[in-house]
């Protein structure tokens, strides 16, 4: 998942910046995990077969090859379906592992980094932080904002001032439904032609069919809508980080 790549190359990149100041030097490799099927993904997880050779009954053929050749010193994954991977791994280069978000079988790991908003418990190998770790400084918003607008995806050109907007979707204690999205786009619409801003949306992967629907139906043919984008059906992974950096104003759903 795009989301959980972006907090692994967050920490990939803080890790790298304080090694270089040690003077030394690191080489970081971004290998894509893909199990042979949801079964095996399951099995291999759940029970715990943390054997090489189970992983390689697993893993496709290709994401086995990428794995078995690397001798690295610390391994990093987000999330808990390739956990096991990631201890496997690390248990079989005497790497060491190094986990965000909540994952299974929290003490096999040598450091859990866990939002707050996950509840973690507290323990020697846990380090809680206030958010999600994420790529995002001043240097990956301009890049961001160059390749989107690069990208074709774009309605160019664009004012002097740009609202975005991003839409998530519901969450354990959070709903959005068509009624709020059709509210939201009665009042970006006014805001816009008040301040003669452009607007640049982008959806979620959790957006709701329902809600994407909406969104379509309010945004596609509006002239100052000058990018729409539903991550469901073209999930670009510069368009978040084109759109903050792009706009003035930005307005985010808040789960």
């Amino acid at each position: 998942k795009t989301g959980h790549l972006r907090q692994s190359e967050g920490l990939a990149k803080l890790m790298i910046e304080q090694l270089a100041k040690r003077k030394i030097k690191t080489n970081l490799s971004v290998v894509e995990i893909k199990f042979r099927s949801s079964v095996f993904r399951f099995i291999f997880n759940y029970l715990s077969l943390a054997k090489l050779r189970c992983l390689r009954f697993a893993l496709t053929k290709e994401s086995w090859e990428r794995v078995v050749n690397l001798k690295p010193d610390f391994i990093i994954s987000t999330g808990s379906s390739i956990s096991g991977v990631n201890y496997c791994l690390a248990k079989e280069n005497q790497a060491k592992s190094i986990v965000l978000m909540r994952p299974a079988k929290l003490k096999k790991f040598d450091l859990a980094i866990i939002p707050e908003h996950d509840r973690p418990i507290k323990a020697k190998n846990v380090v809680i932080t206030q958010g999600a770790l994420n790529l995002i400084d001043l240097n990956y918003l301009n890049q961001s904002s160059k390749r989107l607008e690069q990208s074709g995806l774009l309605k160019a050109p664009l004012s002097n001032l740009c609202i975005g907007i991003l839409i998530g979707g519901n969450s354990k204690k959070f709903n959005i439904s068509v009624d709020d999205i059709k509210e939201l786009s009665r009042r970006i619409k006014k805001s816009a032609q008040s301040l003669n801003a452009d607007i640049l949306i982008s959806t979620s992967r959790r957006t709701s069919s329902l809600v994407e629907q909406v969104v379509k139906e309010e945004f596609v043919n509006y002239p100052g809508c000058k990018l729409l984008v539903v991550a469901n059906e073209n999930n670009n992974p510069d368009v978040v980080g084109g759109i903050l950096g792009l706009s003035n104003i930005v307005i985010c759903s808040p789960e």
